[in-house]
């Protein structure tokens, strides 16, 4: 009897764990909606969820995708505060020389352009 008893017990354990996973899919993502709609939801800027914002437009965003992002969270980067493009330079040197990022100088450079761009001194 208790094998049985633990069988029941396990798969209840199991289907309340799927039940809670669709209710926070549903919450994320209301049925029935566009999916335009959805993604719009899903990148609401006064959102405070764990999700990523979007990546802001800018001078070579995709070199800052492809090289920053694999590492960082695009949050990390957008709660950073603005610093000149000498800083930047600073930040993205860093990332090479300690971190091992594998950048070559001109994309170093262009990234330095685009976190300028979007997060420099105004």
């Amino acid at each position: 009897m208790k094998p049985v008893l633990t069988a029941v017990v396990a798969i209840a354990a199991v289907a309340a764990v799927a039940y809670a996973a669709i209710m926070l899919m549903e919450n994320l993502i209301p049925a029935g909606k566009p999916l335009v709609v959805q993604v719009k939801l899903l990148n609401d800027p006064s959102d405070m969820s764990p999700r990523e914002p979007n990546v802001p437009t800018g001078p070579h965003k995709s070199e800052f995708v492809s090289n920053c992002t694999t590492c960082h969270s695009t949050r990390l980067t957008m709660t950073q505060p603005n610093f000149p493009a000498t800083k930047w330079t600073e930040v993205v040197k860093k990332m090479v020389t300690v971190y091992g990022a594998k950048i070559d100088a001109p994309v170093e450079k262009q990234i330095v352009e685009y976190l300028a761009a979007i997060k420099g001194v105004k």
